[in-house]
């Protein structure tokens, strides 16, 4: 009985109010939470929109204004209410169960992509249900279960200035009719939305993945939407071309300009942390961010990696030319002992030859003389300049040693950081998707957790057991910042042995 106890609360309880659950699509507006926008989207579900069904009674939700900071946020949804004709929490007569997810797979996309596409021109990024009591978000987990859904449209890092639907859009109607019939529309939905804000110029470079999937997804409506197969082919064409010119590496430029490509972007880096400390601190001690700041953590997120990323390019590139410049000179010093020392060898052979066989010696002298290309003069001075290209030999042999040294901790303490960030990252989704789109972990399916965690821009390798916790959380923020500590130890050590300053430009220059 205790364990039904949760599930049925009795007489009077939220468990006998009409099941009614919130609709929320998420996107970027300065206008923040907007009645208005409530309202014109309510309007659009009407009675025929729903199939003429007499079950759900679509209402605008109430906008109530978060405290604090949050209330600055820009990162909102648009909030619709439908509130079931009979069914109760303790009472779901008529299924309704399966009828939240028609209203969200099969009646939600058309008129989503109506009012957010069409009307407002402003691209939804996710939409969310959950189920509702009183207007406060009911939390038990087997209400969760049956009524908690969530589906992203694009990723969360795909932004624009300003959304403007491509003037190549056209057949409404058509496209309509084809989220209406409900046949994959929420996945048709997210691609017309990817494809729009590509064509419009958004940065898909890192967006391989989606691009395949929303080609995949609209090739089949070419046919129908005749004008969709010149978008997408613009689209692989773009694409194409700028992820090859991002992929060719620049030319090296020298020692000194390639370390200062790596200060550029470790300054960045340490600019992009400077902001998400304290953020990453408040996550840590369990203060919590609001929605907006956790949207901004994880793009502040995604945005260091790509810092982190720029800087191992130029850091490989410069380690590359160091050790390359001081093996060439081992190589030189070692090339010139070696010659020295046959000189040698070759003098103390023709002493003694000139007693015995003088004709044989002066024949000697001059094969040595011929091949060494050294003259009397260098051999007066052999045991000199064998001792100072000895010596320059072992600087040079210290010098690569230490330059494979740096190099291979420098790499040891970026993997650590790129490792520490993604796993920070990672477990950022987790939270948006409990605490923005009201949904924990364990009430989603593996394939559908592991889709958003990819919307989101996380590493599903980090994922580990998917367990949302507190302490999850604080070991990974700590783990960032001591990677990015170990990180910033070897950057300083580069920097002071090849002693290089920074000029008043910005330039790297030798002191």
């Amino acid at each position: 009985m205790e364990a039904n106890s949760s599930k049925e609360l009795g007489h009077g309880s939220k468990q006998d109010l009409r099941v009614t659950v919130r609709l929320q699509v998420w996107h970027f507006s300065e206008r923040g939470r907007c009645p208005e926008f409530n309202h014109g989207l309510a309007r659009l579900f009407s009675p025929e929109a729903l199939g003429d069904w007499n079950h759900w009674i679509p209402r605008p939700a109430e906008v109530v204004e978060p405290d604090g900071i949050s209330i600055r946020d820009d990162y909102v949804p648009v909030e619709v209410d439908f509130v079931h004709a009979f069914a109760t929490y303790n009472n779901p007569q008529g299924n309704p169960e399966s009828g939240v997810r028609d209203v969200f797979k099969k009646f939600a996309p058309p008129i989503v992509y109506d009012y957010f596409i069409s009307k407002l021109q402003s691209p939804p990024h996710a939409m969310n249900i959950y189920a509702v009591a009183n207007g406060e978000e009911m939390t038990e987990m087997h209400i969760k279960m049956k009524y908690a859904h969530r589906f992203f449209f694009i990723p969360l890092w795909l932004r624009l200035e300003r959304f403007i639907k491509p003037a190549m859009v056209r057949q409404e109607d058509t496209i309509m009719k084809i989220l209406q019939a409900g046949v994959d529309s929420l996945r048709i939905l997210g691609s017309l939305t990817f494809a729009y804000m590509a064509f419009q110029g958004a940065d898909i470079r890192k967006a391989t993945e989606f691009l395949a999937t929303c080609k995949e997804t609209l090739s089949q409506l070419s046919s129908q939407l005749p004008w969709l197969k010149e978008m997408l082919d613009n689209l692989s064409s773009s694409s194409s071309s700028e992820n090859s010119t991002s992929e060719n590496p620049p030319t090296s430029s020298g020692p000194l300009v390639l370390l200062g490509d790596a200060s550029t972007s470790f300054e960045k880096l340490r600019e992009l942390a400077g902001g998400l400390k304290p953020r990453l601190d408040k996550l840590s001690s369990g203060e919590g961010l609001t929605n907006q700041g956790i949207v901004r953590t994880i793009l502040d997120l995604r945005q260091a990696t790509i810092h982190l990323s720029e800087y191992e390019q130029a850091m490989v590139s410069f380690n590359e030319e160091e050790i390359g410049k001081w093996n060439e000179t081992a190589s030189h010093h070692e090339n010139f002992v070696y010659r020295a020392g046959i000189l040698a060898l070759g003098c103390a052979v023709i002493t003694a030859l000139a007693f015995w066989n003088p004709q044989l010696a002066r024949g000697l002298t001059a094969t040595l003389g011929q091949h060494l290309k050294l003259g009397v003069g260098a051999t007066s001075s052999l045991a000199l300049t064998t001792g100072y290209q000895y010596n320059k030999l072992s600087d040079a042999l210290v010098a690569l040693g230490d330059a494979r040294n740096r190099a291979s901790a420098g790499r040891v303490a970026l993997e650590g950081v790129f490792v520490a960030l993604r796993q920070a990252h990672t477990t950022l989704t987790l939270v948006y998707l409990v605490q923005v789109m009201g949904q924990p972990i364990a009430c989603m399916g593996d394939e559908e957790r592991d889709r958003a965690v990819r919307m989101l821009g996380g590493d599903l390798q980090y994922l580990d057991n998917a367990m949302y916790s507190q302490t999850l959380i604080r070991d990974r923020v700590n783990n960032l910042v001591q990677a990015s500590i170990d990180l910033d130890t070897e950057y300083q050590r580069t920097m002071h042995i090849m002693d290089a300053a920074m000029d008043i430009v910005g330039r790297v220059v030798e002191t």
